[in-house]
């Protein structure tokens, strides 16, 4: 992320209380794996802190920083295209639009291996540019890699039936947009934290959730109640 340790740290925190805040709001196990992005999006934001803390005081070479650099880049360019496409497409309602969000695993899975080898035979290096990190292997994606990427980390918010997933994608979106134009040097590290903000939305759509649960429970129990209270009756008067 820009700026310093302490911004870093402190998205960190803050998505990680979203994070607890979101699994506890879980009720079926199909919404665990949208519970974790903000906690995933919160160790991004810890590493980053991390990098602030020893770029320019420890060699580039040093084992820690080679692990940091290549566990952020494997969480923003291998997990996201895979877990996003399956956390949308679980929560996902409507049978026609929870099919095309598990398609978009057809573009997310070819970009996460390609991206992966090409990590694996190319390490990638973490350097401070205009007070942002930037991460690169100086090797270039093919832009059918880059357009699949984009493909699977977006569109399934985008294209979700729920408001509150639509707003996430919105704003990642806008920050995908914004990072490209104005910060392409350090690209990932400040679309992540656009998108670790819009991550809040992940606790407001399982808040929502949650409501709209509680409020069928009581309805059915007063079902029952009023139901019971009937059979009693006719017994009563029978």
């Amino acid at each position: 992320m820009c700026f310093s340790a302490t911004a870093s740290f402190s998205a960190a925190a803050v998505t990680a209380v979203i994070g607890v805040a979101s699994l506890r709001k879980v009720s079926v196990g199909r919404q665990i794996p949208l519970a974790c992005i903000p906690l995933v999006f919160g160790v991004q934001q810890a590493i980053e802190g991390a990098h602030w803390l020893l770029l320019g005081r420890w060699p580039q070479d040093t084992a820690v920083i080679f692990l940091l650099t290549n566990a952020f880049v494997a969480l923003a360019l291998v997990v996201w295209p895979l877990l996003m496409p399956v956390a949308v497409g679980l929560v996902e309602p409507l049978p026609s639009r929870r099919r095309v969000i598990f398609a978009l695993l057809a573009a997310g899975l070819p970009a996460a291996i390609y991206m992966s080898v090409d990590a694996a035979d190319h390490p990638f290096t973490c350097t401070i540019v205009q007070n942002s990190l930037s991460y690169t292997n100086y090797r270039p994606f093919p832009l059918l890699v880059v357009a699949a990427y984009f493909a699977s980390v977006g569109t399934p918010l985008l294209i979700s039936s729920q408001r509150a997933l639509r707003a996430f994608g919105v704003i990642a979106t806008i920050g995908l947009a914004i990072s490209a134009l104005v910060r392409w040097y350090s690209f990932v590290s400040v679309w992540c934290f656009f998108s670790t903000l819009a991550s809040a939305f992940v606790y407001l759509q399982l808040a929502q959730d949650a409501e709209h649960r509680n409020a069928a429970t009581r309805i059915l129990q007063s079902v029952g109640s009023g139901a019971a209270i009937v059979r009693r009756l006719r017994a009563w008067l029978g």
